[in-house]
């Protein structure tokens, strides 16, 4: 800090006397004359050392607290009821030796702390960025002093009343950080309270999961889960059986149609299924970290009890009895047990507003409760278990996402979801039954056939290009040329009558084959138009890139660019290419 504080001196002898300097050179200098000034803030960050001398006064600091914690008369003017606050606040926050005096000084400590009961008509939406600016700075700076205040204060109770807003939703997440911090260093002594375990943090989050509160508590509490699920050492509570089957019970509901649910029942949905989704990503990252053994989910093994049968001890992280594996292992049985309810909603989503633009009308929507279903089912089929395969073999998990791919035939990201899908199940030895659901059950490869003529068709009218999907099928088209050299199943279906006639009209498909076996990236294939070589990327014209990305932000958003769209339009040729 001398070195700093010499550099800041060094600099500021090329630099004209600041205004703070010579107010508190005066004699009759005030904490408000000097919040007045432009350059306070500053002053503050170059750490200049009479400014901290004189802030650093018991009555000043008060002052400074006060400033924050005590709501201004209601004749003040601006500057006491939004000036004086914020830089109160952001002084509070800057500087480390302010926070160690608030700290040591118990009265002051209690005061700050105790802000945010003070009820909705003083603790509103910009004290409470004040109030989260300076706990989240102690938090930080001293986290062992700070936890143990927050804990008397009883905090971590009261945050729960006030999670619709973003500043508190930041407290949270530096209180979840830096127990979890303090976990995985084994520095949580005796003294030390586990907020997260004594606050029931996890059940009361879960409990937000409900349309009778505002959207914005679905997401913030969802992202508050998504923080605890990504803890390393203070997880261990929210993969306990009964709280995982309370999520679930939350987000999927108990035999309830979800068809004609209102907005706050779909996002109660929506935020609880990404929540749902870190469990089994998780899940992922746990098995990539063991290399030696596989990840293994053991259906027959633990899940043959109840979950309200397995002790809690065994879940409560990496000091119990069982390791985190098995937590992970519980919670996604269960998860497995409600995959039908999830599935059962791509067929029958939420109602959405349907999209209407110069373009096209999308009606429904895809919506992204559904999107983020197939990017579960994605997610499963990457578990590579056989159990899973069966369950999602059962309810048609596959030929359902494929039927959403050639619907919403602009959703790019759908498609590169589903293309992501049948690469790898087509490549595995493990999915001979998700296998058998494509080329049987899905019908895939005539579905093509008709794809390849419908699109045909439709290029051939003016100004049109091909269908947005066109190019995720010809690498899929590839893949399964590729599979069926080692897989008699694919090879019997790619035997058929119909598919060669295809392969024979669409010999670029082969092209790409011979390639991939040449070592050449089928992705990068490329194709003549008009005597240009053009990527696979280059095909869409004005027109379809505007649907493209209706479809991409087909959410409850319903981001429609008509002005681009018409400016695109205006720039088109009067006649289209056909690729």
């Amino acid at each position: 800090s001398s070195s700093c504080n010499s550099w800041n001196m060094f600099w500021r002898g090329f630099a004209s006397t600041s205004t703070v300097d010579l107010l508190l050179d005066s004699e009759n200098c005030t904490l408000e004359e000097l919040l007045k000034d432009q350059d306070l803030i500053q002053e503050c960050k170059q750490r200049n050392q009479k400014l901290l001398n004189f802030l650093s006064n018991p009555t000043e600091l008060e002052a400074l607290v006060g400033y924050v914690v005590d709501p201004a008369p209601e004749d003040a003017d601006e500057l006491r009821r939004i000036v004086f606050p914020c830089k109160a606040s952001e002084i509070l926050s800057l500087n480390s030796a302010l926070q160690v005096l608030l700290l040591n000084d118990e009265s002051l400590t209690s005061k700050l702390m105790n802000m945010i009961a003070q009820g909705d008509d003083k603790f509103n939406e910009f004290t409470a960025s004040n109030y989260s600016k300076i706990l989240c700075s102690i938090l930080n700076f001293r986290p062992d002093k700070a936890i143990i205040a927050v804990h008397s204060a009883g905090i971590a109770q009261h945050i729960f009343e006030y999670l619709h807003l973003s500043s508190i939703l930041d407290l949270l997440l530096a209180i979840i950080h830096e127990s979890d911090a303090m976990l995985s260093r084994g520095n949580l002594e005796d003294d030390i309270p586990n907020l997260i375990t004594e606050a029931n943090m996890v059940q009361r989050l879960i409990s937000r999961l409900s349309p009778e509160y505002p959207v914005e508590v679905h997401e913030n509490s969802s992202l508050a889960l998504v923080t605890l699920v990504c803890a390393e050492a203070c997880s261990g509570d929210i993969f306990l059986p009964e709280n995982v089957d309370f999520l679930l019970s939350k987000t999927l509901g108990e035999n309830e149609s979800l068809a004609d649910c209102d907005e706050k029942r779909a996002s109660v949905l929506k935020c609880g299924l990404q929540v749902v989704l870190e469990f089994v990503r998780q899940g992922h990252k746990l098995n990539e970290g063991q290399d030696d053994e596989p990840f293994n989910f053991e259906f027959d093994d633990v899940f043959c009890r109840t979950p309200s049968s397995i002790p809690k001890k065994q879940v409560r992280g990496d000091t119990g009895g069982v390791q985190k594996s098995q937590a992970f292992n519980v919670a996604l049985k269960q998860i497995m047990l409600r995959i039908r309810d999830v599935i059962l909603i791509l067929k029958n989503p939420p109602r959405l507003q349907k999209i209407v633009n110069s373009v096209t009308t999308i009606d429904p929507p895809l919506g992204s409760v559904r999107f983020k279903i197939v990017e579960l089912i994605h997610l499963l089929v990457l578990l590579d278990n056989i159990d899973v395969y069966s369950a999602l073999a059962e309810h048609e998990a596959i030929p359902i996402c494929l039927q959403l791919f050639f619907q919403y035939e602009w959703h790019n990201m759908l498609h590169n979801l589903v293309q992501k899908i049948l690469e790898f199940v087509v490549h595995s030895e493990e999915c001979l039954i998700l296998q058998r659901t494509i080329f049987e059950e899905a019908d895939f490869l005539n579905r093509v056939v008709k794809a390849y003529a419908l699109n045909e068709s439709y290029s051939k009218q003016p100004k049109t290009s091909r269908k947005g999907y066109m190019g995720h099928l010809r690498v899929i088209c590839n893949m399964i040329m590729q599979a069926s050299s080692s897989n008699r199943m694919i090879e019997s279906h790619v035997s058929e009558p119909f598919w060669k006639k295809f392969l024979e009209e669409n010999p670029e498909i082969l092209v790409d084959f011979k390639d991939s076996k040449q070592g050449l990236a089928p992705n990068s294939i490329e194709r003549e138009v008009d005597g240009q070589e053009l990527e696979d990327g280059d095909f869409e014209s004005g027109v379809a890139s505007a649907a493209s990305l209706t479809e991409a932000f087909d959410n409850e958003d319903s981001v429609v660019i008509e002005d681009q769209i018409e400016e695109q339009r205006s720039d088109m040729h009067a006649e289209s290419y056909c690729p």
